[in-house]
Protein backbone atom coordinates (compact mmCIF):
# COMPACT_ATOMS: atom_id res chain seq x y z
CA UNK A 1 0.00 0.00 0.00
CA UNK A 2 1.41 3.33 -0.99
CA UNK A 3 1.43 6.29 1.32
CA UNK A 4 0.15 9.56 0.01
CA UNK A 5 1.24 13.04 -0.88
CA UNK A 6 3.04 15.03 1.80
CA UNK A 7 6.02 17.34 2.07
CA UNK A 8 7.73 14.85 4.36
CA UNK A 9 7.67 12.23 1.63
CA UNK A 10 5.48 9.61 0.09
CA UNK A 11 6.69 6.37 1.57
CA UNK A 12 5.68 3.05 0.11
CA UNK A 13 6.02 -0.51 1.32
CA UNK A 14 3.84 -3.31 2.58
CA UNK A 15 4.31 -4.68 6.05
CA UNK A 16 6.90 -7.50 5.82
CA UNK A 17 6.17 -11.02 6.96
CA UNK A 18 8.38 -10.46 10.00
CA UNK A 19 6.03 -7.72 11.09
CA UNK A 20 3.06 -10.07 11.00
CA UNK A 21 4.97 -12.66 13.01
CA UNK A 22 5.85 -9.97 15.51
CA UNK A 23 2.18 -9.04 15.71
CA UNK A 24 1.26 -12.60 16.65
CA UNK A 25 3.93 -12.62 19.36
CA UNK A 26 2.58 -9.33 20.69
CA UNK A 27 -0.92 -10.82 20.66
CA UNK A 28 0.16 -13.72 22.86
CA UNK A 29 1.72 -11.33 25.37
CA UNK A 30 -1.31 -9.05 25.38
CA UNK A 31 -3.77 -11.91 25.70
CA UNK A 32 -1.80 -13.19 28.70
CA UNK A 33 -1.82 -9.72 30.20
CA UNK A 34 -5.60 -9.43 29.99
CA UNK A 35 -6.14 -12.73 31.76
CA UNK A 36 -4.96 -10.97 34.90
CA UNK A 37 -5.72 -7.29 34.46
CA UNK A 38 -8.48 -4.93 33.45
CA UNK A 39 -8.08 -1.38 32.33
CA UNK A 40 -10.56 1.47 32.93
CA UNK A 41 -12.42 2.83 29.89
CA UNK A 42 -15.15 5.40 29.17
CA UNK A 43 -18.70 4.63 28.09
CA UNK A 44 -19.11 4.28 24.31
CA UNK A 45 -19.60 7.76 22.80
CA UNK A 46 -23.16 8.53 21.76
CA UNK A 47 -21.85 10.64 18.89
CA UNK A 48 -21.58 7.49 16.77
CA UNK A 49 -25.35 7.26 16.41
CA UNK A 50 -25.59 10.00 13.77
CA UNK A 51 -23.52 7.96 11.31
CA UNK A 52 -24.83 4.45 11.96
CA UNK A 53 -26.39 2.05 9.51
CA UNK A 54 -25.85 3.84 6.21
CA UNK A 55 -27.09 1.53 3.49
CA UNK A 56 -24.28 0.05 1.43
CA UNK A 57 -24.78 0.75 -2.28
CA UNK A 58 -25.23 -2.16 -4.68
CA UNK A 59 -22.31 -1.40 -6.96
CA UNK A 60 -19.22 -3.06 -8.30
CA UNK A 61 -16.69 -1.44 -5.99
CA UNK A 62 -13.76 -2.39 -8.18
CA UNK A 63 -15.26 -1.27 -11.48
CA UNK A 64 -12.85 0.56 -13.80
CA UNK A 65 -12.81 4.33 -14.01
CA UNK A 66 -15.28 5.66 -16.60
CA UNK A 67 -13.83 7.65 -19.49
CA UNK A 68 -14.80 11.11 -18.28
CA UNK A 69 -12.96 12.71 -21.20
CA UNK A 70 -15.89 11.64 -23.38
CA UNK A 71 -18.30 13.79 -21.37
CA UNK A 72 -17.78 17.24 -22.85
CA UNK A 73 -20.52 19.03 -20.95
CA UNK A 74 -18.82 20.14 -17.73
CA UNK A 75 -21.86 19.99 -15.40
CA UNK A 76 -22.66 16.52 -16.73
CA UNK A 77 -19.04 15.43 -16.24
CA UNK A 78 -19.09 16.66 -12.66
CA UNK A 79 -22.33 14.83 -11.88
CA UNK A 80 -20.99 11.64 -13.46
CA UNK A 81 -17.81 11.96 -11.40
CA UNK A 82 -19.77 12.38 -8.17
CA UNK A 83 -22.15 9.58 -9.13
CA UNK A 84 -19.24 7.20 -9.64
CA UNK A 85 -17.17 8.12 -6.60
CA UNK A 86 -19.71 8.98 -3.89
CA UNK A 87 -21.13 5.44 -3.43
CA UNK A 88 -17.58 4.15 -3.02
CA UNK A 89 -16.84 6.82 -0.43
CA UNK A 90 -20.00 5.82 1.42
CA UNK A 91 -18.96 2.17 1.43
CA UNK A 92 -15.37 2.86 2.53
CA UNK A 93 -16.56 5.14 5.32
CA UNK A 94 -19.08 2.56 6.46
CA UNK A 95 -16.36 -0.07 6.74
CA UNK A 96 -14.22 2.33 8.77
CA UNK A 97 -17.18 3.20 10.98
CA UNK A 98 -17.93 -0.46 11.68
CA UNK A 99 -14.31 -1.02 12.72
CA UNK A 100 -14.46 2.08 14.91
CA UNK A 101 -17.60 0.90 16.64
CA UNK A 102 -16.02 -2.47 17.34
CA UNK A 103 -13.03 -0.70 18.88
CA UNK A 104 -15.36 1.35 21.08
CA UNK A 105 -17.17 -1.81 22.13
CA UNK A 106 -13.92 -3.58 23.01
CA UNK A 107 -12.68 -0.56 24.94
CA UNK A 108 -15.83 -0.69 27.04
CA UNK A 109 -15.64 -4.48 27.33
CA UNK A 110 -12.16 -4.38 28.82
CA UNK A 111 -13.62 -2.45 31.74
CA UNK A 112 -16.04 -5.30 32.37
CA UNK A 113 -14.06 -8.42 31.52
CA UNK A 114 -11.10 -9.80 29.61
CA UNK A 115 -10.95 -9.84 25.83
CA UNK A 116 -11.25 -13.05 23.88
CA UNK A 117 -8.23 -14.22 21.90
CA UNK A 118 -10.13 -13.44 18.69
CA UNK A 119 -10.85 -9.87 19.78
CA UNK A 120 -7.29 -9.31 20.97
CA UNK A 121 -5.91 -10.59 17.66
CA UNK A 122 -8.28 -8.34 15.71
CA UNK A 123 -7.15 -5.32 17.73
CA UNK A 124 -3.49 -6.13 17.13
CA UNK A 125 -4.02 -6.46 13.38
CA UNK A 126 -5.99 -3.21 13.17
CA UNK A 127 -3.33 -1.47 15.24
CA UNK A 128 -0.64 -2.80 12.92
CA UNK A 129 -2.51 -1.52 9.87
CA UNK A 130 -2.91 1.95 11.40
CA UNK A 131 0.61 1.91 12.84
CA UNK A 132 -0.44 2.18 16.47
CA UNK A 133 2.05 0.54 18.90
CA UNK A 134 0.53 -2.23 21.01
CA UNK A 135 3.63 -3.36 22.90
CA UNK A 136 2.39 -1.78 26.15
CA UNK A 137 -1.00 -3.43 26.03
CA UNK A 138 -4.45 -2.07 25.38
CA UNK A 139 -4.25 0.90 27.70
CA UNK A 140 -5.98 4.26 27.48
CA UNK A 141 -3.29 5.76 25.26
CA UNK A 142 -3.57 2.84 22.85
CA UNK A 143 -7.33 3.26 22.43
CA UNK A 144 -7.13 7.05 22.18
CA UNK A 145 -4.54 6.87 19.43
CA UNK A 146 -6.37 4.10 17.58
CA UNK A 147 -9.71 5.91 17.69
CA UNK A 148 -8.03 9.10 16.46
CA UNK A 149 -6.90 7.15 13.40
CA UNK A 150 -9.84 4.85 12.73
CA UNK A 151 -12.43 7.38 11.64
CA UNK A 152 -14.22 8.47 8.50
CA UNK A 153 -13.23 11.11 5.96
CA UNK A 154 -16.03 13.59 5.10
CA UNK A 155 -17.25 12.88 1.54
CA UNK A 156 -17.09 16.56 0.61
CA UNK A 157 -13.36 16.57 1.29
CA UNK A 158 -12.75 13.32 -0.59
CA UNK A 159 -14.69 14.52 -3.63
CA UNK A 160 -12.97 17.91 -3.66
CA UNK A 161 -9.49 16.41 -3.44
CA UNK A 162 -10.22 13.74 -6.04
CA UNK A 163 -11.59 16.32 -8.48
CA UNK A 164 -8.63 18.63 -7.89
CA UNK A 165 -5.92 15.98 -8.07
CA UNK A 166 -7.34 14.10 -11.07
CA UNK A 167 -8.92 16.87 -13.13
CA UNK A 168 -12.36 15.35 -12.61
CA UNK A 169 -11.00 11.92 -13.48
CA UNK A 170 -9.44 12.99 -16.80
CA UNK A 171 -5.74 13.22 -15.89
CA UNK A 172 -3.17 10.84 -17.35
CA UNK A 173 -2.53 9.30 -13.93
CA UNK A 174 -6.25 8.74 -13.32
CA UNK A 175 -6.78 7.14 -16.73
CA UNK A 176 -3.64 5.00 -16.78
CA UNK A 177 -3.24 4.21 -13.08
CA UNK A 178 -6.61 4.82 -11.38
CA UNK A 179 -4.79 7.43 -9.28
CA UNK A 180 -7.32 10.03 -8.18
CA UNK A 181 -5.43 11.59 -5.26
CA UNK A 182 -1.91 12.34 -6.43
CA UNK A 183 -0.37 9.40 -4.59
CA UNK A 184 3.35 8.83 -4.96
CA UNK A 185 5.42 5.68 -4.55
CA UNK A 186 9.18 5.18 -4.46
CA UNK A 187 9.93 1.63 -5.54
CA UNK A 188 11.15 1.57 -9.18
CA UNK A 189 8.33 0.39 -11.42
CA UNK A 190 5.62 0.90 -8.79
CA UNK A 191 3.78 3.49 -10.84
CA UNK A 192 3.97 5.99 -13.66
CA UNK A 193 7.02 8.21 -14.09
CA UNK A 194 5.95 11.88 -14.37
CA UNK A 195 7.08 13.46 -17.61
CA UNK A 196 8.30 16.54 -15.73
CA UNK A 197 10.07 14.78 -12.88
CA UNK A 198 13.15 16.68 -11.73
CA UNK A 199 16.57 15.15 -12.44
CA UNK A 200 17.61 12.92 -9.55
CA UNK A 201 14.05 12.51 -8.25
CA UNK A 202 12.91 8.93 -7.79
CA UNK A 203 9.20 9.20 -7.08
CA UNK A 204 6.57 7.76 -9.37
CA UNK A 205 2.83 8.35 -9.43
CA UNK A 206 1.32 5.22 -7.89
CA UNK A 207 -0.71 2.83 -9.99
CA UNK A 208 -3.77 1.09 -8.49
CA UNK A 209 -5.86 -1.88 -9.58
CA UNK A 210 -9.05 0.15 -9.33
CA UNK A 211 -10.27 3.61 -8.28
CA UNK A 212 -11.64 2.02 -5.11
CA UNK A 213 -8.17 0.76 -4.19
CA UNK A 214 -6.86 4.29 -4.68
CA UNK A 215 -9.65 5.60 -2.45
CA UNK A 216 -8.82 3.13 0.32
CA UNK A 217 -5.14 4.00 0.10
CA UNK A 218 -5.89 7.72 0.32
CA UNK A 219 -8.09 7.24 3.37
CA UNK A 220 -5.53 5.02 5.08
CA UNK A 221 -2.85 7.59 4.46
CA UNK A 222 -4.83 10.47 5.99
CA UNK A 223 -5.64 8.24 8.93
CA UNK A 224 -2.15 7.07 9.80
CA UNK A 225 0.63 9.15 8.22
CA UNK A 226 2.48 11.47 10.60
CA UNK A 227 2.06 14.35 8.15
CA UNK A 228 -1.69 14.40 8.79
CA UNK A 229 -1.75 14.43 12.58
CA UNK A 230 -3.16 17.96 12.36
CA UNK A 231 -6.01 16.68 10.19
CA UNK A 232 -6.80 13.94 12.70
CA UNK A 233 -6.75 16.38 15.61
CA UNK A 234 -9.13 18.70 13.74
CA UNK A 235 -11.43 15.72 13.18
CA UNK A 236 -11.22 14.59 16.79
CA UNK A 237 -12.08 18.08 18.00
CA UNK A 238 -15.01 18.30 15.58
CA UNK A 239 -16.40 15.02 16.90
CA UNK A 240 -16.12 16.13 20.49
CA UNK A 241 -17.72 19.52 19.88
CA UNK A 242 -20.43 18.94 17.29
CA UNK A 243 -20.84 15.18 16.83
CA UNK A 244 -20.40 15.78 13.08
CA UNK A 245 -17.59 16.57 10.70
CA UNK A 246 -17.47 18.96 7.78
CA UNK A 247 -14.94 18.64 5.01
CA UNK A 248 -14.39 22.37 4.60
CA UNK A 249 -13.30 22.69 8.21
CA UNK A 250 -11.14 19.57 8.23
CA UNK A 251 -9.32 20.77 5.11
CA UNK A 252 -7.42 23.09 7.45
CA UNK A 253 -5.47 20.04 8.60
CA UNK A 254 -4.07 19.31 5.13
CA UNK A 255 -1.29 21.88 5.23
CA UNK A 256 1.25 19.16 4.37
CA UNK A 257 -0.72 17.44 1.62
CA UNK A 258 0.66 19.76 -1.03
CA UNK A 259 3.73 21.95 -1.38
CA UNK A 260 1.28 24.78 -2.07
CA UNK A 261 0.28 24.78 1.60
CA UNK A 262 -2.47 27.28 2.41
CA UNK A 263 -3.16 27.97 -1.26
CA UNK A 264 -4.02 24.29 -1.71
CA UNK A 265 -6.29 24.33 1.33
CA UNK A 266 -8.13 27.39 -0.01
CA UNK A 267 -8.56 25.68 -3.36
CA UNK A 268 -10.09 22.58 -1.75
CA UNK A 269 -12.41 24.69 0.40
CA UNK A 270 -13.47 26.69 -2.65
CA UNK A 271 -14.15 23.47 -4.52
CA UNK A 272 -16.38 22.29 -1.69
CA UNK A 273 -18.35 25.54 -1.62
CA UNK A 274 -18.62 26.03 -5.39
CA UNK A 275 -19.96 22.51 -5.95
CA UNK A 276 -22.17 22.39 -2.83
CA UNK A 277 -20.36 19.30 -1.62
CA UNK A 278 -21.06 19.88 2.08
CA UNK A 279 -24.51 18.34 1.58
CA UNK A 280 -22.86 14.95 1.08
CA UNK A 281 -21.36 15.03 4.56
CA UNK A 282 -24.81 13.99 5.78
CA UNK A 283 -24.91 10.21 5.10
CA UNK A 284 -28.68 10.18 4.60
CA UNK A 285 -28.56 13.07 2.11
CA UNK A 286 -25.75 11.37 0.22
CA UNK A 287 -27.62 8.06 0.15
CA UNK A 288 -30.78 9.77 -1.12
CA UNK A 289 -28.83 11.60 -3.84
CA UNK A 290 -27.24 8.35 -4.98
CA UNK A 291 -30.64 6.64 -5.20
CA UNK A 292 -32.19 9.52 -7.12
CA UNK A 293 -29.38 9.84 -9.65
CA UNK A 294 -29.35 6.11 -10.26
CA UNK A 295 -33.04 6.14 -11.14
CA UNK A 296 -32.90 9.17 -13.46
Amino acid sequence: MQDRKSLSGKITSSQPLAGKIAAVVILILIAAFFLFARLPVEIIAQQQQALRQVAAPSIDLHAPLPDFTQIHNIPERKEAFFQFLLPRIQQANQEILEARERILTLRHQIHQSSLSTEDALWLVLVAEHYRVPAENGFDGEFFNTLLRRVDIIPPSLVLAQAATESGWGTSRFAREGNNLFGEYCYVPGCGIVPSRRNPGARHEVARFKSPYDALLGYMTNLNRHDSYLSFRRHREQARQQTHSMKGERLAEGLIRYSERGQAYIRQIQSMIRHNSLARFDDPQVADTWISQTNTN
